[in-house]
């Protein structure tokens, strides 16, 4: 059996920005992109396999093989950029939040069994598990040539968490009965789990005129 799961590609990107020339607030200004629950992929892939041979010469073969990959790439903005002006007479704060979380379970088991006066029995069974998480968040003040938040703080937070719990197992068992019996069992699992993770906050040619002082 064969499961495939993906959530975004390369030009996914979640956002929230400020873009005007001037901006004039009385109170706090909030600007914050955060993912939810749509960043979880939950996988369960299992194979379960059985043959069973009787005869005066009896063979029996049972192949068993799981395959998984499951892939989150996501972009996570919020920024204020490009402003001759930014009053926030409250506070300022610009936050992102990127969590990705996989939760992989593959499991494929054969059995085989021969019962003759010659027997043979073979059971094989292997597993694939890719799982992937690339996530890019940023968090930014930049090029406003006026920002004011009349004495109060501002805050610039990129927050970012990345997740992969997966299992792969596999399991093969053979029995061959008889005068003359051969059995051949075989089992391999393979988990290749690869997180990339980019995670900036910055202030950038901006000039803050008037805070009490800087989160980053």
């Amino acid at each position: 059996s064969q499961a495939s799961n993906n959530i975004g590609d390369d030009k996914s990107e979640l956002s929230a920005q400020i873009l005007a020339d001037k901006v004039n607030a009385t109170g706090a200004v909030t600007v914050s992109a955060k993912t939810t629950d749509d960043s979880l992929i939950k996988s369960t892939v299992s194979v379960l396999a059985g043959g069973a041979a009787l005869s005066k010469t009896a063979v029996t073969t049972t192949i068993g093989a799981s395959i998984a990959h499951n892939s989150i790439t996501r972009t996570v903005v919020a920024s204020v950029e490009d402003a001759a002006q930014l009053i926030a007479q409250g506070g300022l704060s610009v936050d992102a939040k990127n969590d990705s979380i996989i939760d992989a379970d593959v499991l494929s088991a054969t059995a085989s069994v021969a019962i003759g006066k010659t027997a043979a029995a073979i059971s094989m069974a292997a597993n694939y598990a890719s799982n992937s998480i690339d996530s890019s968040t940023s968090a930014y003040i930049k090029n406003i040539a006026q920002l004011d938040t009349g004495s109060q703080a501002i805050s610039i937070r990129s927050d970012s968490s990345s997740i992969i719990r997966a299992i792969a197992r596999a399991a093969a068992a053979g029995a061959a009965l008889g005068k003359t019996g051969v059995s051949v069992s075989g089992a391999g699992a393979v988990a290749l789990n690869t997180i990339s993770s980019r995670n900036n906050a910055y202030l950038q040619n901006s000039a803050a005129v008037s805070y009490t002082h800087l989160t980053l």
